[in-house]
């Protein structure tokens, strides 16, 4: 039985993919945008190079991200990768392995997630502070 015969279109074809075709379908440069947490899907965005950061760089985002790194408590909960990409990059980095660009496209996001985290808090706890002088002034019968 042919569809064709009764007048329905043919089942589509499956298109294969080239090596190399989705970088050239996502973008040229390798970089995450992980703006859609629903998902978690990579995508790729212009932003930055990863192939331009050097591995001094690369341990100084992996550190910083890492259990008892500096921006570790601002990273989300979720997703998982968020908290092991430090660990992951610092071990690969330890074993003078070359990292895979989606490891360094993961732990530069996680470090942009982390850092913007930590600016929104400092900005939230600056607005409480100011709150807080306020209503000790009326408190103390300021106007």
């Amino acid at each position: 039985m042919n569809n064709t015969a009764k007048g329905g279109a043919p089942p589509p074809k499956k298109r294969e993919r080239r090596p190399g075709q989705e970088a050239a379908i996502l973008g040229k440069t390798g970089e995450v945008n992980c703006s859609d947490n629903a998902t978690n899907r990579l995508a790729l965005s212009p932003k930055i190079d990863a192939k331009a950061l050097d591995r001094q760089r690369l341990w100084e985002l992996a550190l910083a991200v890492m259990p008892r790194g500096e921006l570790r408590r601002h990273l989300p909960r979720y997703p998982e990768w968020c908290k092991r990409i430090g660990s992951d990059v610092w071990f690969q980095l330890m074993l003078d392995h070359e990292l895979d660009p989606t490891e360094i496209q993961l732990l530069l996001d996680a470090h942009d997630r982390a850092t913007a985290r930590r600016k929104h808090e400092c900005e939230i706890a600056a607005k409480e502070r100011e709150l807080r002088a306020l209503a000790r002034h009326y408190m103390r019968g300021g106007r």
